[in-house]
């Protein structure tokens, strides 16, 4: 995705605001989060004309509202983010964040987040807002960061205890729904593939065997796998090619083969990032292994 994007911002200076980043560029700066893929994290208590708009932003955004409420914008539409809610505006979208004028005070912590494997439950084909529980929780974490992380490097204690906090709660608030209704059905109808891994899988015919649109599904998937269903296409051929590997049911060739990849570099890049194992270093242990006879 490309760096280059449109950015607006329209915000009073008497709105009270504190922020983090990874990289060296950003002040303060608490290069831990890098690890965690966070590039910028903050919070923000609006009290004062506020209106920020991103188009094609090569990151996700994340905001936890723990108080107040105001508006997404999400392309054309507004969708309205109140105190123990979330909202995802994913990396690519044209969409912001503003201020509604009848309403006293709105506070939230916020985060940009890598468009990687570290979070793939914000990959979503448009912003959408959703329950967050921990929404206050996370804005004290964030909070206690933003503040550690302005004291002079041999003053922070704390800081390494305030990540694991902050992205703890990160993590269990995007986690996926295990009791949502839809989850037995969503995996009776993924286990095909397991079966036939080497099938063209294609999420519109997926989606429209569950009857809906390609859009609707995927943010089903999202709600209740936690991730993406190409992401799970994906994961369920990895697991079937770790197996295969595992009994030694051909070598790395033969087993891409076996789970629909044509071309071995791109699938023993897929398996390495999935594993973080390249296929082959499991078929050279194997050779050292004494094949086990029943």
């Amino acid at each position: 995705m490309s760096a280059i994007y449109l950015e607006q911002f329209d915000v009073d200076p008497a709105n009270r605001q504190r922020s983090v980043g990874g990289r060296v560029y950003f002040h303060p700066c608490l290069p831990a989060l890098q690890g965690f893929g966070i590039l910028l994290l903050g919070v923000s208590d609006i009290t004062h004309h506020y209106r920020v708009e991103r188009d094609g932003a090569p990151f996700h955004v994340l905001v936890c509202c723990d108080s107040g409420s105001g508006w997404v914008l999400a392309g054309e539409e507004r969708l309205r983010l109140q105190a123990g809610q979330m909202a995802i505006l994913p990396a690519g979208s044209r969409s912001g964040l503003e201020r509604d004028p009848s309403i006293a005070s709105w506070r939230f912590s916020w985060y940009l987040l890598q468009p990687d494997e570290r979070w793939p439950q914000l990959d979503q084909p448009q912003p959408g807002v959703s329950p967050c529980p921990d929404s206050s929780e996370l804005y004290m974490a964030a909070a206690l960061l933003a503040g550690e992380a302005r004291r002079p490097l041999h003053a922070r204690p704390q800081s390494s205890a305030a990540l694991a906090l902050l992205t703890g709660l990160l993590q269990r608030c995007l986690e996926p729904d295990a009791t949502h209704p839809q989850r037995s059905r969503l995996d009776t109808l993924f286990a095909r593939i397991d079966g036939d891994p080497a099938r063209d899988w294609r999420v519109d015919e997926l989606a429209a065997e569950w009857g809906v649109s390609s859009s609707q599904f995927h943010r089903l998937c999202v709600a209740v796998l936690g991730h993406s269903p190409r992401d799970e296409i994906v994961a369920r051929r990895m697991r079937r090619a770790r197996d295969l590997l595992l009994q030694r049911r051909g070598n790395v060739g033969e087993v891409a083969a076996l789970v629909g990849y044509a071309e071995i570099s791109s699938f023993s890049r897929r398996f390495t990032r999935h594993f973080g194992e390249a296929p082959g270093a499991i078929v050279r242990y194997l050779e050292t292994q004494p094949l086990q006879l029943p």
